[in-house]
């Protein structure tokens, strides 16, 4: 035992004295040092502490503000899309739809709702933060809108006007008086010198300014008259003929239409029909619009006599309904369609007052969607063979055929927000002027085989914006294929055009057809289609030429194949637009086959656009609040674009983080409300960006950026 610990402790001893005659390790060596990264330029701390005024859309209360308004100071409220020239409302019908509807009709939207600028639905320009609005999607069967309310000078909304403009729809203001104003009236009609009316500048400026296209009048005020001759009434006449005249010279397409309200006598009688008594503001203006209080009874009112006065401008009365039904013939509501039969008969065209009835009397079991498209396409299963409803009557007006033609399907409101397929909202949002041009028929099947598809505007999955095109066929076998009619068109084949279109398969697939007006076929198919597509029957006896892609691009799960329409076919015209889904063959398509279309555009395919440049970022109007114990601002961005636009996407952005969407908007500069955005956690900036989209086709832009110093100034 004790050699056992001897020879421990010397063999110890012995390993230590080794480890002590070894030459010391050599230090480890380190890594030069990293230079920090310079500090972000950021601008701030800049503001100040008080209430943050979101951007708002504001009436005039008086003739006296409306003298002493002038353009440039309010560019919040600026409609940045112009009016789209739509073909003749007597184009061609597509064979998919056959119409027999008289061509001549026309129809005024008369957008009365809640007194006007609601601040839940359309009094805020950039939109508001919940998707329950009035987003009218029936642009196809609108010749002219009208944005109604009880203040003097109705200025429209600017969303309005965008949403309109880009169907090709025209949207008036409305001038309103009431009982009492006759004051008003005749400061409206001041004539310093013959012919020279001081308003009729200032409503000539205002259109301009804001974008819209002509002026409602609603005079319903008794005027100072004297037998036979109201003086003021014969004024008042011709300051609407030397407006109407002066509105054109900026504007070719503008309107005026005039209420049946005060006679030529000055006082306030309801004709409800056109007569010698209110005759002369018809003989001055573009139209009248009635009101709604006739029947077709030869002792009432009627729009037949309406039409036999006034002869060859029959169709420049616009006989009037009440959708809510007050007093009107039919009874408004659902029933409004038979009002229509009865103005289509007579050979008038027609104004709808209020058509947001939908909208104000929804529920839960009966919601406005159901309402709205029952309102205006009926309860046919078809909405291209309408049956009790507005489409019944009035003719669909082909989509603007000016070039480009793009859509992605929005319908201005939904619960969340994709850019490029890739999700970057979950926030309920509604804008009415992000509308695009939808489908003229949504709801048309014209030939398939197989299981049955069910087709519609959905808003779970998008590839641009809220919302796409969504077709499911539940026990779909291989060949099965569906043909849907989308879009009513007037698109003149010039040159070579580029067709794109944006696509995600899930056991589905789908070819958008072309059809010309030389009753042929152009099938815009994915590869391997071709003999599926090349048999299929597309609801018309059509010589079919398949098209493959030119090219192909991905997406996050988004397939965009773009086809050139060579100058073959030049001289035709794309005379309607729809959609074949089906299950490929050779494939299982699973028990709930699917596809979407995110987007479609059709372009000149010589036409070589640039990105857009975004400049000047810069950031003001700085309102800082603190009352919750988060420091939070309101401030406005603003920046410089080179021409050409579509839209503009604002993102705050991090290196740390996703980015997270503010919005969509059509001009530069975007207000940022309190709350909105806010340093993402353990950062002490907010980092913005604007990116642009540019026309279809188009490379994309390097975003513009701005940095916030998120502090208040001490």
């Amino acid at each position: 035992m004790k050699g056992r610990l001897l020879r421990l402790v010397c063999s110890v001893l012995v390993a230590g004295l080794a480890a002590c005659s070894e030459a010391p390790p050599e230090p480890a060596k380190q890594a030069p040092p990293v230079e920090p990264p310079p500090p972000e330029p950021a601008i701030g701390p800049i503001g100040s502490f008080g209430e943050y005024m979101a951007p708002a859309t504001v009436p005039l209360d008086s003739v006296a503000e409306l003298a002493q308004w002038t353009p440039g100071s309010d560019a919040w409220n600026v409609a940045a899309i112009p009016l789209r020239e739509r073909p003749p409302a007597d184009a061609p019908a597509s064979p998919w739809s056959p119409e027999a509807q008289n061509p001549e009709i026309k129809l005024i939207h008369c957008h009365d709702m809640m007194g006007g600028y609601v601040p839940t639905l359309d009094k805020n320009p950039q939109g508001v933060d919940n998707n329950n609005i009035y987003n009218f999607n029936y642009w196809q069967y609108v010749d002219t809108f009208v944005y109604f309310s009880h203040h003097r000078v109705t200025i429209p909304p600017p969303g309005w006007t965008n949403a309109a403009h880009r169907s090709g729809a025209r949207l008036l203001g409305t001038f309103i008086t009431g009982t009492g104003d006759a004051s008003e009236v005749l400061a409206l009609v001041e004539e310093p010198e013959p012919g020279k009316f001081v308003m009729v500048d200032k409503m000539v400026e205002m259109a301009e300014y804001y974008g819209f296209d002509g002026w409602f009048f609603n005079i319903e005020t008794s005027l100072p008259f004297m037998t036979p001759v109201c003086d003021a009434c014969d004024k008042l006449a011709r300051f609407i003929d030397s407006l109407r005249n002066a509105l054109r010279v900026k504007n070719p397409a503008a309107q005026v239409i005039w209420y049946d309200s005060v006679t030529a006598s000055g006082a306030v009688v309801y004709q409800n029909s056109l007569t010698v008594e209110n005759q002369l503001y018809f003989d001055h203006s573009d139209g009248l619009f009635t009101n709604y209080w006739w029947d077709t009874e030869p002792i009432y009112p009627t729009p037949a006599k309406s039409a036999a006065i006034a002869g060859d401008r029959s169709f420049d009365v616009y006989t009037g309904t009440d959708v809510f039904g007050r007093g009107t013939f039919a009874g408004g509501g659902f029933t409004t369609y038979v009002a229509l039969e009865a103005i289509a008969a007579a050979g008038t065209s027609a104004a709808l007052f209020a058509p947001g009835w939908t909208f104000e009397k929804a529920t839960e079991l009966k919601p406005f969607p159901q309402r709205e498209d029952r309102l205006w396409t009926g309860t046919g299963d078809r909405d291209c063979a309408p049956y009790h409803g507005v489409a019944e009557t009035v003719r669909p007006r082909a989509v603007p055929s000016e070039s480009p033609f793009i859509t992605s399907f929005n319908q201005g409101q939904g619960s969340g927000f994709f850019i490029e397929g890739k999700k970057v909202s979950e926030k309920p949002w509604a804008n009415i002027g992000q509308v695009d041009v939808l489908p003229t028929w949504r709801r048309c099947p014209v030939a398939g085989a197989g299981a049955p598809f069910v087709a519609g505007i959905s808003t779970d999955l998008a590839f641009d914006g809220p919302s796409s095109w969504s077709i499911r066929a539940p026990g779909a076998a291989p060949g099965d294929y569906s043909v849907h009619a989308l879009y009513k068109t007037r698109i003149a084949i010039e040159g070579e055009l580029t067709v794109s279109y944006t696509a995600l398969s899930s056991g589905l697939d789908v070819a958008v057809a072309l059809l010309l007006d030389d009753q042929s076929a152009l099938l815009l198919a994915p590869p391997g289609a071709e003999a599926l597509l090349g048999g299929a029957d597309l609801g018309g006896s059509f010589q079919r030429v398949v098209v493959a892609p030119a090219a192909t691009r991905a997406s996050e799960s988004w397939e965009t194949r773009d086809y050139v329409i060579d100058a073959s076919f030049a001289g035709k015209v794309i005379g309607s637009i729809g959609l074949i889904a089906f299950a490929p063959d050779g494939s299982d398509p699973g028990p709930e086959p699917s596809a979407r279309l995110g987007e479609l555009s059709i372009f000149d395919a010589k036409a070589s656009p640039g990105a857009i440049a975004v400049s000047d970022l810069d950031v003001s109007d700085v309102v800082w609040s603190n009352a919750s114990g988060t420091l939070l601002a309101g401030l406005t961005l603003q920046w410089s674009a080179s021409p050409g636009a579509r839209h503009f996407d604002i993102l705050q952005v991090s290196p740390n983080y996703p980015p997270r969407f503010l919005g969509r908007t059509y001009l530069p500069r975007f207000s940022v409300a309190p709350g909105t955005a806010i340093p993402f956690e353990g950062e002490t900036v907010v980092r913005f960006t604007v990116q642009a989209a540019g026309a279809p086709g188009a490379p994309k832009g390097e975003p513009a950026k701005l940095v916030l110093l998120w502090q208040a100034p001490q």
